[in-house]
């Protein structure tokens, strides 16, 4: 039964138990600008060293302080509202737009239009543009749709102690299956791992309630999936999708818990289609009462 489990939560999910990726995810302090990018050496850019290389401008004709709004559409893209000064300085500027925060590239989209007040982006990964949201600080200007959250049993605990953070979904009117990771990152000193999860289906705010449905967990990747075996769901308000359970042995410092970014993360409908999302706020966790600043890392 676990096997045929195992099967039918790939199948909904169009996906491998034993791939795997992992994107990382900026911090949330520090000066943001958007500057022009390219792949190749060019006269006044200077080479960003990430998962993929870039080459970003030496001048920020923006900064976070230009962007006074955002719009998330259904399909990933997102527009910033800036002001007619600020979009002028774009003029000549097409192709890549990095946004960096402080020296490092949080993503490099395409610019997909402008108008007098408004930049719109594209290209991004899944929940990459609520990222960005976040980076920037503006408040966002439309509904965003559905949202995957962490939830985390403590924000402060003693090294050694356990800690429970539970997964969510909301916003979504259609959901047949989904797979979620997460990642921690940040800490003074040792880490958080991840010593067990699980898709508690007993809970009375599991997605799926009383449904017929699946899942299993890959703890190589720290995946965990679930799918009906037919029909789809509506989930407006919070609903239950996972458990994970982290050890604090040896840790001490801040720590971020994160949704991971890229197709370790997924939803899809009663048609199988790809459910776009966006991810809600990180979790915080102190271990230990020391404090630290997060630790700034690169997407693509």
């Amino acid at each position: 039964m676990r096997k045929v489990s195992v099967l039918l939560a790939v199948a909904v999910l169009g996906v491998g138990v034993t791939a795997f990726g992992q994107v990382a995810r900026p911090g949330k302090t520090g000066v943001v600008s958007l500057r022009p990018a390219t792949d190749t050496a060019t006269p006044g850019f200077e080479r960003v060293a990430g998962e993929d290389a870039i080459f970003v401008s030496q001048n920020a004709p923006l900064t976070g302080a230009d962007v006074t709004a955002t719009a998330v559409a259904k399909d990933g893209g997102l527009t910033l509202t800036i002001s007619p000064v600020a979009a002028s300085r774009l003029a000549s500027v097409d192709g890549r737009l990095a946004i960096m925060l402080d020296e490092q590239v949080i993503a490099a989209p395409m610019i997909a239009s402008k108008t007098a007040d408004t930049l719109t982006l594209g290209g991004l990964l899944p929940g990459q543009a609520q990222r960005i949201v976040r980076v920037l600080g503006a408040p966002p200007v439309a509904p965003i749709g559905p949202t995957i959250t962490v939830v985390p049993s403590a924000t402060q605990v003693q090294a050694g102690q356990p800690i429970n953070v539970d997964v969510f979904i909301s916003g979504v009117t259609d959901l047949r299956g989904y797979q979620v990771a997460v990642d921690v990152s940040g800490g003074r000193t040792g880490q958080l791992s991840i010593s067990d999860m699980t898709v508690d289906t007993s809970r009375p705010d599991f997605v799926f309630g009383n449904a017929q449905a699946v899942n299993t967990v890959d703890r190589a990747t720290g995946r965990m999936l679930a799918a009906m075996y037919s029909g789809g769901v509506a989930a407006l308000q919070s609903k239950y999708l996972g458990s994970y359970t982290l050890s604090s042995n040896g840790a001490a410092g801040d720590f971020t818990v994160q949704v991971r970014l890229g197709n370790d993360t997924m939803l899809r409908s009663s048609n199988g289609d790809s459910i776009s999302h966006q991810l809600g706020a990180d979790a915080t966790i102190n271990v230990g009462g020391f404090e630290t600043a997060p630790r700034v890392r690169l997407t693509k």
